[in-house]
């Protein structure tokens, strides 16, 4: 386990390092001009806050506001990392109940109804909006300038930059994980034992569906496109209606 930790902890290390050191030795003498001042502006907490980038909390710290973090574009990473860490407990309560899978079943079930919760719950505390990026319009005396000109990230900030937000989608992919192994192992089973004497889960039934049958799987592929497009469509009047 120790060896998991290390490896999770210092596997982007490397990375985060030459992004780091590029970004605020290299970047300022490859560019100019009159925007130039907003890359500056955007590097500017790294002379005080790099080393937040390399132990992998920028995400997080400082808490003040999004300017005020070194690197938050590079949040996902950190945010990786955070989340990695509670595999280990993970595997050990589904080993522990592996045996009963009902019960194992019951208690995904009811993990995931918790994380959604506390989703949930971080957007109503905070109150900032349910988008990353909100787009406000901005009223001068010439009349009403575009609405690319004030973008808020507070939520984006105080809410999705954070790991317990993203435990939804995490904990569901190790779901997933351990429904696609299982249909390896038993794969792999039924091509050494007699079909007859092998138990065929669930999980393996639906995958086998998936590989043999192709328009089960085109289908799946032409809805989670749908879903995509649609989720993207839908998020943008909110974006760009944030005062509403």
């Amino acid at each position: 386990m120790l060896k998991y930790y290390a490896w999770r902890l210092f596997k982007f290390v490397p990375l985060l390092a030459m992004v780091l050191v590029f970004s605020m030795t290299c970047m300022p003498f490859l560019g100019s001009g009159p925007i130039w001042h907003l890359y500056e502006k955007t590097m500017a907490p790294c002379q005080t806050q790099w080393w937040t980038v390399l132990v992998q909390v920028n995400n997080i710290y400082p808490a003040g506001s999004f300017d005020d973090k070194c690197m938050p574009w590079a949040w996902f990473i950190p945010a990786l990392t955070q989340l990695s860490l509670l595999l280990p407990i993970f595997v050990a309560v589904y080993q522990a109940l592996l045996p009963n899978r009902s019960t194992l079943r019951v208690l995904f079930v009811l993990t995931l109804v918790f994380f959604c919760a506390l989703s949930g719950a971080m957007t109503y505390i905070v109150d900032a909006g349910a988008m990353p990026v909100s787009i406000y319009d901005v009223n001068t005396a010439s009349g009403s300038v575009n609405y690319l000109t004030t973008l808020s990230f507070e939520f984006y900030n105080k809410v999705f930059m954070l790991s317990p937000f993203h435990l939804v989608s995490y904990f569901s992919g190790f779901g997933l994980a351990i429904v696609y192994r299982r249909f390896l192992i038993e794969s792999e089973l039924s091509k050494s034992v007699a079909s007859e004497a092998t138990e065929i889960s669930r999980s393996s039934r639906y995958f086998t569906l998936l590989i043999e049958n192709a328009k089960v799987r085109y289908t799946t592929y032409l809805v989670g496109t749908l879903f995509m497009a649609g989720a993207c469509f839908w998020c943008y009047p909110f974006m760009a209606h944030a005062e509403d």
